[in-house]
């Protein structure tokens, strides 16, 4: 059994404490890639819409959805498979 398959049990308390604090940064890590993924596709749908001078901000709301599916997408596959 390797070190990364031990339950809780069998691990020391230190150890498992330095688990959480690494899977808390992992985790957030996760958040604020899908808030900068989120934002830059908000922006680069302004100056697309800006650049294509459309009426309505067609652009903006493709890019919004093609990153927050795209981070959805990125964010299951990082995921532990349990």
């Amino acid at each position: 059994m390797s070190f990364s398959e031990k339950s809780d049990t069998e691990q020391k308390p230190g150890k498992k404490k330095s688990n959480q604090l690494k899977n808390y940064a992992k985790y957030s890590g996760l958040g604020f890639q899908l808030l900068v993924s989120l934002l830059l596709g908000f922006f680069a749908g302004q100056k697309l819409d800006a650049w294509a001078g459309t009426q309505n901000p067609w652009f903006t709301i493709i890019f919004i959805f093609l990153s927050f599916f795209g981070s959805m997408v990125y964010l299951v596959k990082k995921l532990p498979k349990q």
